[in-house]
C-alpha cells in the first residue's frame, strides 16, 4: 500500500481489473503492474466497480486533473479476503490525497490474551498530612480487629499474613485513594476541535459546491486551525518549562524530573516482542514466555561451584547466644525501607508500612516473631515479580526483582542481626 504516482490502465494484466478510473497505464503504471505480476499479486482498487469520485486518490490543487495513483496491492491467494477498496472524501488531512481504505474480511486463529491488572499506585504523598497519617492508622487497627473477632480458630501464619496486608491495602485505598490514570495533559483543548471542526465543515460545504467562495472560505479555515494548533503548542511547552523552573526551585526534583522526562520523551508506544538469542523476533505471548523461561532459567541456575562449602557444626553454636528479635529491631527495619519503590505482589509500599503507626509495627513484629519460631515464610512473601531490563553497556538484559516489602523488613532484620550495619 502506498503512494505509487502510478496510472494504471485497462491493459491484458491479469493482475488489474477491468474498474480502473484509467485507459491507458503511465510508465509507473506499466511497473506497479508488472511488479504484481511478477510476484502473483493483484491490485486492488481495479477490481471493485464506484462511482469515479471513490476511485481518484489525487486532486490537484486547482481542483481539474484526478487520478488514481495510490494503491493497495494483495497476494493473489488472498483475493477472496479482500472485500473492497474504495476513497473517501470526507477525511480531512490537509492534503490533496484522498483516504484510500480496503475492507478485508480474513480468517483469524483465536488466541486467548493474558491480560495483567494493572498494578495501584497510591497517593502516599497525603500520609504526610498529620490528620490523613492519624486516620488511616486508626482505620488498620479497627478493620483488623473486627477481622479477628469474626475468627474463631487460632490462624496459621498464611492467613495472618493474609490478613495483615489485606487491612493495609483497604485502609490505604479508603484513606489515601489510589492516583487516577488520566490522560497525559496535552495542548489539545477545545479551542483547538473547534477550529478543526470549523474546517472539516468548511471542506465538506466546498466539496458540495465547488465554488471558489467556499474554497476560499475552506482555505482561511485552514489556516486558522494550524495558526491554533501551532500558538496552543508553543504555549503547552511554555507552560511546562515554567513548571519545571518552579520545581527546581522548590527542590522537588522527583516531580521535575518527571515532568522532564514526559516533554522531553512524549508518547512512546508498548511494544510487545522479545528477540531471541539466535535473532529472531519473537512476538506472540507463548513464544515470549518461553523465550524469557529459558533466559532466567539459565542465568538463575548456575552449575554448583568446584570447592564445596564447609558446613558449620552444630555442636559449637551456643543456643543461648541466638536471641529472638526485639520491636526496636523491626522498628528499624521498617524506617529503612526506600520510599517511591515499586510494590511487590501484594501491593504494599514501604510507604504504608512506615505510616502505620505502633500499631501496625506490633502485628508485623507479632508476624516476624512468629516466623522466627516456627523457622517458616510464608509462602506468598516468597514471591517477586521479575522484570527484565535491557542494558546497552553490556547488549543484553538484566533483571531486578520487585519483593514484598513486608518482607524486606524481616529480610533487613536478618542482615543486621546476622552481618551487622
Amino acid at each position: 500500500m502506498g503512494d505509487m504516482n502510478a496510472k494504471v490502465g485497462k491493459e491484458s494484466f491479469r493482475s488489474v481489473g477491468p474498474e480502473s478510473l484509467h485507459q491507458t497505464s503511465n510508465n509507473n503504471g506499466l511497473r506497479l503492474a508488472s511488479f504484481a505480476e511478477a510476484n502473483n499479486m493483484i491490485i486492488g482498487g481495479t477490481w471493485f466497480p464506484h462511482k469515479k469520485f471513490h476511485k481518484y486518490t489525487w486532486e490537484s490543487p486547482d481542483g481539474r486533473t484526478r487520478n488514481q495513483i495510490d494503491h493497495i496491492l494483495v497476494d493473489a491467494k488472498h483475493r477472496g479476503a479482500l472485500q473492497d477498496v474504495r476513497c473517501y472524501r470526507g477525511a480531512d488531512c490537509s492534503t490533496d490525497h484522498l483516504l484510500l481504505t480496503a475492507k478485508v474480511k480474513a480468517r483469524l486463529k483465536l488466541e486467548k490474551k493474558m491480560r495483567n491488572e494493572p498494578q495501584r499506585k497510591f497517593e502516599t504523598e497525603r500520609l504526610k498530612q498529620l490528620e490523613l497519617s492519624n486516620q488511616y492508622q486508626l482505620e488498620i487497627r479497627n478493620r483488623y480487629e473486627v477481622l479477628m473477632m469474626t475468627e474463631e480458630e487460632e490462624m496459621d501464619m498464611e492467613e495472618e499474613a493474609k490478613m495483615l496486608v489485606e487491612c493495609i491495602i483497604k485502609s490505604a485505598e479508603e484513606i489515601i485513594g489510589c492516583e487516577q490514570n488520566n490522560r497525559r495533559e496535552e495542548w489539545y483543548d477545545e479551542e483547538c476541535a473547534s477550529a478543526v471542526e470549523e474546517r472539516k465543515k468548511a471542506r465538506q460545504k466546498w466539496q458540495q459546491t465547488r465554488s471558489e467562495e467556499d474554497k476560499e472560505d475552506f482555505i482561511q479555515k485552514r489556516r486558522n486551525a494550524k495558526r491554533v494548533k501551532r500558538r496552543k503548542k508553543r504555549e503547552f511547552m511554555n507552560n511546562n518549562l515554567d513548571k519545571i523552573e518552579t520545581l527546581g526551585r522548590e527542590g522537588k526534583i522527583r516531580e521535575q524530573y518527571a515532568v522532564i522526562k514526559k516533554v522531553r520523551n512524549g508518547y512512546r508506544p508498548r511494544v510487545n516482542m522479545v528477540i531471541h538469542q539466535n535473532g529472531v523476533i519473537a512476538t506472540r505471548e507463548e513464544e515470549i514466555l518461553s523465550c524469557w523461561k529459558k533466559f532466567f532459567k539459565e542465568l538463575l541456575n548456575r552449575p554448583e561451584p568446584d570447592t564445596p562449602y564447609e558446613e558449620a557444626n552444630d555442636d559449637n553454636i551456643n543456643e543461648e547466644e541466638v536471641r529472638e528479635p526485639t520491636i526496636n529491631e523491626v522498628g528499624t527495619a521498617i524506617k529503612e525501607l526506600k520510599n517511591n519503590k515499586a510494590p511487590g505482589e501484594d501491593g504494599v509500599v514501604g510507604e504504608l508500612l512506615k505510616a502505620g503507626g505502633e500499631y501496625l509495627k506490633n502485628k508485623i513484629y507479632q508476624l516476624i516473631l512468629r516466623i522466627w519460631r516456627e523457622e517458616k515464610v510464608p509462602r506468598n512473601r516468597k514471591k517477586g515479580i521479575i522484570i527484565p531490563i535491557l542494558k546497552k553497556e553490556i547488549k543484553g538484559y538484566v533483571e531486578i526483582t520487585e519483593a514484598s516489602h513486608y518482607y524486606l523488613v524481616y529480610t533487613k532484620f536478618l542482615q543486621k542481626y546476622f552481618i551487622g550495619d
